[in-house]
C-alpha cells in the first residue's frame, strides 16, 4: 500500500525502507504516511498506548550482506543509525 519493504524483524523491532529495491515517487511522504497507519492500526488492534517510530531520510547501503554461510538482505549506513536513534529519544515522551 505504501510502497516500503519491510527488511528486519527482531524482537518487537521492524525496520523498512522506501526507494531502496525499487523507486518510489514521493518515499519520505509515502514513509510518514505508512508510521501513522503503523502507530494507528496497532494502538486499534492491542488496546496498548505506546510505540515508537523513527523516521530518517538519505542515501543507504543496500544489497545481500554477510558470507557465503549466512547470508541476508540489510539496509545500512548513517541514516539508518538515525532512525534508530530517533526512535529512542521517542520513547522520552511517552506517558
Amino acid at each position: 500500500e505504501h510502497k516500503g519493504v519491510v527488511d528486519f524483524f527482531q524482537g518487537d523491532h521492524v525496520q523498512a525502507s522506501w526507494n531502496a529495491v525499487s523507486h518510489a515517487i514521493g518515499h519520505p511522504k509515502r514513509a510518514a504516511i505508512a508510521a501513522l497507519h503503523l502507530v494507528k492500526e496497532f494502538r486499534q488492534d492491542s488496546g496498548l498506548l505506546n510505540m515508537s517510530v523513527g523516521l530518517s531520510t538519505g542515501t543507504a547501503q543496500v544489497g545481500n550482506i554477510g558470507s557465503t554461510a549466512l547470508r541476508r538482505f540489510c539496509v545500512v549506513g548513517p541514516v539508518v543509525t538515525q532512525a534508530s536513534a530517533l526512535e529512542r529519544m521517542t520513547r522520552l515522551f511517552q506517558d
